[in-house]
């Protein structure tokens, strides 16, 4: 059977995006809110974010670009004096489509790809014009590799 491929205009990797973790006990220390302004103020490029509700406590995951790693670090010192402190790991990957006129087919066939490559993604956000999934940078070739069997640039 063939399969027959989705037109992309563009697909983008990252080895080296950075993930930063923060966890909420308590909706009047809004740690990500305050983490999240910081990030808009110095207009620091979120490449996916997502949040999970989970035994009565908010966990949110911010993923940037490496080159803005101190930055970040920078505005996370002194966070924890007033919120939970925000956990800061490296190296995740990212994979970008720049795609969106078919978004939802478009998803459908990334999330096909990935689990008949047993690929697990951390996040996956989409934006006007992008499709980003944040994998283990252990697992960004596979994901690629993944991507490719179901898409054409």
């Amino acid at each position: 059977m063939t399969i027959e491929k989705i037109k992309v205009r563009g697909v983008k990797t990252d080895a080296n995006a950075v993930q930063a973790y923060c966890q909420d006990m308590d909706a009047s220390i809004p740690g990500a809110r305050l983490l999240l302004k910081r990030l808009n103020q110095n207009r620091i490029n979120i490449l996916s974010l997502s949040s999970v509700l989970a035994e009565s406590r908010f966990h949110s995951y911010f993923y940037f670009s490496h080159k803005d790693l101190a930055k970040v670090r920078e505005l996370t010192d002194g966070l924890h004096e007033t919120t939970p402190p925000v956990k800061i790991i490296e190296p995740v990957g990212a994979l970008c489509l720049f795609p969106h006129e078919h978004s939802l087919k478009i998803l459908g066939a990334i999330l096909l790809a990935l689990g008949q490559a047993a690929v697990f993604p951390l996040s996956i956000s989409s934006s006007l014009s992008t499709l980003t999934v944040m994998v283990r940078a252990d697992e960004l070739d596979r994901t690629l590799e993944a991507a490719l069997t179901r898409f054409v640039i």
